[in-house]
């Protein structure tokens, strides 16, 4: 008799699918459970009572999601399958399985909360089919899953797949990451304030992680310690020795330079490049490629950029001397030139 009402039911179950959206718009759960409870009281369950729900909430949730997940949401995930699939005797089809686990809880599109928990898929005579649901619109983003495949006769291999929203189904090669995503990533919206004001950031105690304010002097930061720095622009020749640190400190440095072009040729073209020079036990220098300041067609990057490290005796200084090559046809070029000597110890 059971059967039987279940199998009339059936016939009415996409009815109450709608009636429940209409009744709980956007909430994917209460429609699911109404849709239960509809189907449980038309099929004529024996001795089933509504109050019954608070006794058995967790296992109406699981079942809920059991029977009308297809009904409800099953157009939110995507179908990842693969056929074909050979064992490593490259004679037969394999067997084996793939377990599958999200690299960090995330909330589907359609409401899903997706956990940790490993999801195992069996691979027979070369095929499997699973249907997850999509990281690329869950919360929060970046997730991806962990595919670890153990063939039979066959080394276990991992691999990471990010299952985009998609009404048709994907093969494994759709869904393979190149990217990996980092495991364990926190939010900053995750991270409880425990007294922290202010302005205050996580610092280390010797012990814990507590909050506190970054400061210069012992036990803090203060950021780059800048030995010097030069600053010009639009400069149309070549330059003479401009120094950047001076009576410096015998100790380690580095130098982070950025020259751009600031007005190109209106026609032709000129380049401009660069030679560092500093002392240790004897005089060094760096020579930067060129920077064409040609005119708008010629001058596709437009900027010159590095950063090397040295070290520099007592009392000596960090100084470039800039060189300027060819001319213009007409216009008049010229560049910019920004250059910081930081202290590193």
């Amino acid at each position: 008799m059971l059967i039987g009402n279940a199998k009339k039911t059936a016939k009415v179950l996409p009815m109450l699918v709608e009636q429940a959206r209409e009744n709980f718009p956007g909430d994917v759960n209460r429609q699911r459970t109404a849709v239960l409870l509809a189907w449980i009281n038309l099929a004529g369950i024996p001795g089933w009572q509504p109050e019954m729900v608070g006794k058995v909430e967790k296992a109406l949730r699981l079942f809920a999601l059991l029977v009308v997940c297809v009904a409800l949401g099953h157009g939110a995930t995507t179908t990842v399958a693969q056929t074909q699939i050979g064992a490593p005797d490259a004679q037969h089809l394999a067997t084996g399985t793939i377990t599958i686990t999200a690299t960090a809880p995330f909330t589907a599109a359609d409401g899903v909360r997706v956990e940790m928990t490993p999801l195992t898929v069996e691979i027979r005579n070369g095929a499997f089919s699973v249907n997850l649901e999509p990281n690329d619109t869950g919360t929060p983003a970046g997730t991806q899953y962990v595919a670890v495949w153990a063939l039979d006769g066959a080394r276990s291999r991992t691999e990471r797949w990010v299952v985009i929203t998609s009404g048709s189904t994907l093969a494994v090669g759709d869904v393979v990451a190149t990217v990996i995503a980092p495991t364990g990533v926190v939010q900053p919206g995750q991270i409880a304030q425990h007294g922290a004001t202010a302005g205050q950031t996580l610092v280390w105690s010797g012990s814990t992680w507590l909050p506190g304010a970054v400061t210069g002097g012992s036990g803090g930061s203060a950021g780059p310690n800048i030995a010097g720095s030069s600053n010009v622009t639009a400069v149309t020749a070549s330059q003479s020795p401009v120094v950047i640190g001076s009576g410096l400190t015998a100790a380690h440095y580095a130098v982070r330079y950025y020259a751009s072009v600031n007005t190109p040729c209106t026609a032709g073209a000129e380049s401009v490049s660069f030679q560092f020079t500093w002392t240790d036990a004897a005089a060094r220098s760096l020579t930067t490629g060129s920077l064409v300041m040609g005119s708008s067609s010629q001058n596709s990057q437009g900027y010159l950029s590095g950063l090397f490290e040295l070290y520099a005796g007592a009392g000596t200084n960090v100084a470039y001397v800039s060189t300027v090559a060819g001319g213009c046809l007409t216009g008049t070029a010229s560049y910019d030139v920004h250059a910081v000597l930081e202290q590193i110890q």
